[in-house]
């Protein structure tokens, strides 16, 4: 049990943790919910301890905790879409500092974190223009833009053309 105590929190503990922290659902599905999030981390814990029972070598394991790091972090900037943490949060929230962060993004997905995020942003907000059931502004919002005009902006930027081209054909 104290080596438990002493284990640094993985990304996906931190993950979990955050979406047990968000947790909106009301009784009886918050408790059900809240029950199998903690599942989680015990399962993560025992993954951890066993990993050191193995004892593979230290640059392996500093390897795929950074890789790891990036997964997490590539997850919470889709699941945080609206709103993407900055760097600065992000870094906090993964344990990796600036560069680590910035070389991973690059290594894994060929861009900045916040080159990322705007990718992941727009590429949301073109399937919600391409179903046809919001207004441009409604997806701007969705996506994290206060305002059309912000939001068309950096949608012509990102795809070349206007918004209104990606719309549902009905909304044309």
């Amino acid at each position: 049990m104290v080596d438990a105590l002493r284990l640094p929190p993985t990304p996906s503990i931190i993950t979990t943790t955050d979406q047990i922290l968000s947790c909106r659902y009301e009784e009886p599905l918050k408790m059900i919910y809240l029950k199998a999030k903690t599942i989680e981390i015990i399962c993560d814990v025992v993954a951890q301890l066993n990993a050191f029972s193995l004892q593979r070598g230290n640059r392996i394991r500093s390897v795929q905790k950074k890789a790891q790091a990036i997964e997490t972090a590539a997850a919470i900037y889709r699941r945080e879409i609206y709103n993407p943490p900055t760097i600065k949060q992000m870094v906090l929230r993964v344990g990796l500092n600036r560069n680590e962060l910035a070389i991973g993004f690059r290594e894994r997905f060929g861009a900045t974190p916040h080159a990322y995020a705007q990718r992941v942003r727009m590429e949301q907000a073109k399937a919600l223009l391409s179903a046809g059931q919001l207004s441009i502004s409604e997806v701007a919002r969705r996506v994290g833009y206060e305002g059309y005009s912000s939001f068309s902006r950096a949608y012509h930027m990102h795809y070349g053309h206007a918004p209104s081209l990606s719309a549902h054909p009905d909304d044309r």
